[in-house]
C-alpha cells in the first residue's frame, strides 16, 4: 500500500487536504509437489483512489468539511493453475472491474456550552464496468441456482450498472457535567464490496466480489445512543454504556451446497436477504499508572 497526502492551508479559515493512494491486497493458495501434481490460485483486489477535502473554519462554532472520493477496483478474482506431469491447465477466472465515488458535506457545531453536533450528507454511486462477460439469470426458487439466460461482451470502460445512494449521517452530544455526556447517532452506509466466504469448506478461503447487475449493494442504517463519564484523579478511568440497532438490506448469501471457488456463475448461486442486529455495550478504560487496560 502507498499513501500521499498534500495540504495547502489557503487562508486562516480555509485548508485542503488531499490523499492518493494505491492498494494491492493478494492471497494465494498452492499445494502439491513442485515436479509433480500441484494446483495453484492466486487472488487479488487492486485499488487507486484520489481524495481531495475541503475544511472551511467558518467561526468558532461552526467547521465544515467539503470533500470527494473516487476509487477504480481491479477485482481479480482467480489466476489458477493445474498442472499434471508436463500437462497444465488454465482455470483462470476474467477479472472484473469497478469505479466508486463520493462526494460529501457536513458541519461540526458547537450549540451552546454543553451540546455539540456534527451532521452532514454524502452521496456514493458505483459504476460496474467493462471489459468481462455480463451475465443475465432468470428467476428462481429460493434455495435453487439461478438459470444463465443471457451472456454478452462489454468494452472496456461501459458501464454495465450503476447504483446511487444518498447517505445521511447526525452524531449529537450533551455534556451533563465536566466528566459525563450522553451521545446519540444515525449513520447510513452503502457497501459495494461483498464477502463471500464458506468456512465449512476444505479450502475456506475469502471471495470478494463487487457489486454487479446481479448484485445490489448492501445498504445498513444505524442508530446508537449512550452514556458516557470519566471518573477518578485527573478522570484516570473511562466508562461507557452504549445501545446500537442495525436494520441490513441485500445481505449476500447463498445457496445450500453452493460452488464458490472459482466458479465463473457464482452469482447465480448467491442471494440476496434482510438483516438485524442489536446490542448493549459496556466498556471500562484505565489510562494511568503502572496498570493499564480496558
Amino acid at each position: 500500500t502507498t499513501t500521499i497526502r498534500w495540504n495547502h492551508l489557503f487562508n486562516q479559515k480555509l485548508f485542503l487536504n488531499t490523499t492518493a493512494f494505491y492498494s494491492n491486497y493478494d492471497y494465494e493458495l498452492v499445494f502439491g509437489q513442485p515436479n509433480g501434481d500441484q494446483f495453484s490460485w492466486r487472488s487479488k483486489i487492486i485499488n487507486y483512489s484520489l481524495k481531495p477535502e475541503f475544511t472551511y473554519y467558518a467561526n468558532t462554532k461552526n467547521t465544515v468539511h467539503i470533500g470527494g472520493q473516487a476509487t477504480l477496483y481491479d477485482f481479480r478474482p482467480g489466476r489458477a493453475t493445474f498442472t499434471s506431469g508436463d500437462q497444465s491447465s488454465d482455470i483462470s477466472l476474467k477479472d472484473k472491474w469497478g469505479v466508486e465515488s463520493a462526494v460529501y458535506l457536513d458541519n461540526e457545531q458547537r450549540i451552546g456550552g454543553r451540546i455539540t453536533a456534527q451532521y452532514g450528507l454524502r452521496y456514493s454511486m458505483w459504476q460496474y464496468v467493462g471489459p468481462g462477460k455480463v451475465y443475465t439469470y432468470r428467476d428462481t426458487v429460493p434455495n435453487i441456482s439461478k438459470p444463465l439466460d443471457d451472456t454478452t461482451n462489454a468494452a472496456s470502460g461501459k458501464v454495465i450498472k450503476q447504483y446511487g445512494n444518498l447517505e445521511p449521517r447526525f452524531n449529537v452530544k450533551f455534556d451533563l457535567t465536566e466528566s459525563s455526556s450522553i451521545k446519540a447517532s444515525y449513520t447510513r452506509i452503502s457497501q459495494y464490496l461483498h464477502l463471500v466466504s464458506n468456512t465449512s469448506a476444505s479450502t475456506p478461503l475469502d471471495v470478494w466480489t463487487p457489486t454487479t447487475n446481479n448484485i445490489k449493494p448492501q445498504i445498513c442504517d444505524q442508530v446508537a445512543a449512550g452514556y458516557f463519564k470519566n471518573f477518578g484523579e485527573s478522570n484516570n478511568y473511562e466508562s461507557s454504556v452504549e445501545i446500537y440497532y442495525k436494520n441490513m438490506s441485500n445481505q449476500v448469501d447463498y445457496i445450500d451446497n453452493a460452488n464458490l471457488l472459482l466458479n465463473e456463475y457464482i452469482e447465480a448461486e448467491l442471494l440476496n436477504g434482510k438483516g438485524r442486529a442489536y446490542g448493549l455495550e459496556l466498556f471500562v478504560k484505565k489510562n494511568k499508572g503502572k496498570f493499564t487496560g480496558w
